[in-house]
């Protein structure tokens, strides 16, 4: 059984058809637990419409608002999933009818129990005037907690599945949530394994309404060096993870402390050339790339504002 987890916010507009590409899923043991942010739109009408055609759609009506789409993605996972395996999965993308189950059989060669596992998936990106492009929505993967921290997202939480160990940890976490993606990614690469399925599953929809806005997925000069932001470190994410290492530190292995503890580090460095010292001294990188951590520290600020 695998439980899909749909925070929803005033998405009456795209709900209705990312449903119905769960309805059309060759893989069918699932269950949808949507729990709704206070909607103002049609959202709640059109998930109880739905809800008749299928008894696997579940919409939570607790009277609790999250304020936000990591809040209410992690209130769902945590008092409502009781599955072994979990998916998180936005409003307003379509999935490819295999996706479930290619996630699943990936998982399922992949994980080890005793670990916190996750697997992911690439995409195809499409933009609000309905264009769909061939580029990768997984433009930074990571093979280690050193590659990873560095990086200001967690993996796409609508590309996600998460192993039953993965689960019971993110279950425990109590601390400040800035996307819930942030969270899971974080477990998987401090704890256990991440395994990249590139195989593109989905429509990713972007439009200005998203909850990271609207993003371009079109090849850049540089590799993407300055593609959208001007600073290397948020500190929102850098917030979330000085949560998760206090949260989590007791059990967490030397080398992931270590990786911690160069991160924070980094973004302690009052300068340019102390930041560049330390990321030279150390094994940190951008998704592999130490190169362009080095190049984006000499040329970015160090944080947003």
């Amino acid at each position: 059984m695998i439980d899909i987890l749909l925070a929803t916010y005033n998405g009456e507009k795209y709900i209705k058809a990312q449903i119905h590409s769960l309805l059309c899923q060759t893989y069918e043991d699932w269950n949808l637990l949507i729990h709704d942010d206070g909607s103002s739109d049609k959202t709640l009408e059109i998930i109880k419409n739905l809800q008749k055609l299928d008894s696997r759609i579940t919409l939570i009506e607790d009277g609790i608002k999250c304020g936000g789409a990591g809040d209410n993605f992690l209130h769902i996972l945590k008092n409502y999933s009781r599955a072994d395996y979990a998916i998180f999965c936005d409003q307003d993308d379509i999935w490819l009818e295999t996706k479930i189950q290619e996630l699943y059989e990936e998982m399922l060669r992949f994980e080890n129990k005793d670990k916190p596992s996750l697997v992911y998936c690439d995409a195809y990106p499409w933009d609000s005037q309905g264009n769909i492009y061939n580029e990768s929505i997984s433009t930074a993967n990571a093979n280690s907690l050193d590659d990873f921290i560095m990086l200001n997202a967690g993996y796409q939480g609508c590309s996600i599945i998460i192993n039953k160990c993965l689960i019971d940890m993110a279950k425990s976490y109590e601390g400040y949530i800035h996307l819930h993606d942030d969270l899971v990614s974080l477990i998987a690469h401090s704890f256990g394994r991440v395994k990249f399925h590139s195989k593109k599953l989905m429509l990713y929809r972007q439009h200005q309404q998203a909850v990271t806005g609207e993003k371009s997925f079109e090849k850049k000069r540089l590799g993407g060096l300055f593609n959208n932001v001007g600073y290397v470190i948020s500190k929102k994410h850098l917030a979330m993870k000085k949560d998760f290492y206090k949260n989590f530190e007791p059990m967490l292995p030397d080398s992931a402390k270590r990786s911690f503890l160069d991160y924070f580090a980094y973004c302690d460095a009052e300068t340019k050339r102390q930041r560049v010292k330390l990321v030279l001294d150390s094994n940190l990188t951008w998704a592999g790339d130490k190169n362009k951590l080095i190049a984006k520290t000499l040329l970015q600020d160090k944080f947003d504002l």
